[in-house]
């Protein structure tokens, strides 16, 4: 059986390393709340989301300073956003996706930078 340190410094130390423990566990499970694409405005710039609609558009655009293409995906749920996806995919139009990633801003129109992309369906 371990013994409890004595000492107040190694005792921080021990809880500190199982705090930042606990939160990189919590923080790889918990996901943002699922929320419609029209209601995405700018006061959530920088916030992770998480939403799900039809994918009505794929662009893939080849940049000489990325290895891989960049993927814009437009996604329809009521409204329209792009999705900025930069990894290679198999999505075709008109699948049914969840998408997670940051709200971001680019030239004045709300985007979302993909971290996660599920299939959900295909229509």
């Amino acid at each position: 059986m371990q013994r409890i340190p004595k000492n107040p410094k190694t005792l921080a130390l021990l809880l500190s390393i199982i705090g930042i423990f606990i939160i990189v566990i919590l923080a790889q499970t918990l996901e943002p709340k699922l929320i419609k694409v029209s209601d995405i405005n700018k006061k959530m710039l920088d916030e992770y989301t998480k939403v799900q609609g039809q994918v009505i558009g794929i662009q893939k655009i080849k940049n000489q300073d990325y290895q891989r293409p960049i993927i814009l995906i437009t996604l329809k749920n009521q409204s329209t956003i792009t999705v900025v996806w930069r990894q290679e995919t198999n999505l075709t139009k008109n699948q049914i996706i969840q998408v997670i990633g940051k709200v971001s801003d680019y030239q004045n129109n709300n985007q979302i930078e993909a971290q996660k992309i599920k299939i959900l369906t295909e229509i």
